[in-house]
């Protein structure tokens, strides 16, 4: 019942950015802590919180024993089916966290597909199917011609 949830709206995730100060700053470090690799704050890091693991988990189909698509509601009908974007949000704060060229804004981008003319196309078939067997074979050839010739130059003297 929607009426029983009076507490507001509740964050349910952060990003946190920064340097973090280690919980043994000002303290005795325990045994168990290497002295050698202990550092009094971090350096610049990114980290997600989120408020419940189950933000990630599939929940199993009891009919076939197959897990269900990470963001689909079990408890609805099949015809009913939602998709939530937790598989979506966790691929962008995935690569949000080990973004280190800017890649990430490239994965957002549009692209636009611009399909060859069909006339054109036809028309032009075999020129470039020529062009392409046959380019390479006479580009390597007079490469070898070339080299021949400058081997033949080179050594005739002796």
């Amino acid at each position: 019942d929607p009426n029983l949830f009076t507490g507001g709206k509740k964050a349910v995730g952060y990003l946190l950015e920064g340097k973090f100060t280690s919980l043994f700053k000002n303290r005795v470090l325990p045994d168990s802590v290497n002295k050698a690799s202990y550092f009094e704050e971090s350096v610049p890091t990114k980290l997600v919180v989120l408020s419940d693991g189950d933000f990630i988990r599939n929940e199993l189909n009891l009919r076939n024993k197959q897990p269900y698509e990470l963001g689909v509601n079990p408890f609805r009908e099949e015809g009913e089916q939602v998709r939530y974007a937790n598989k979506d949000f966790m691929f962008n704060a995935l690569a949000y966290l080990t973004d280190e060229n800017g890649l990430i804004t490239s994965r957002n981008k549009e692209i636009t597909l611009r399909p060859l003319n069909r006339v054109k196309l036809q028309e032009e078939r075999t020129y470039w199917q020529t062009l392409n067997l046959a380019g390479p074979l006479v580009i390597l050839v007079l490469f070898g011609a070339i080299r021949d010739f400058l081997r033949k130059r080179r050594y005739a003297r002796f």
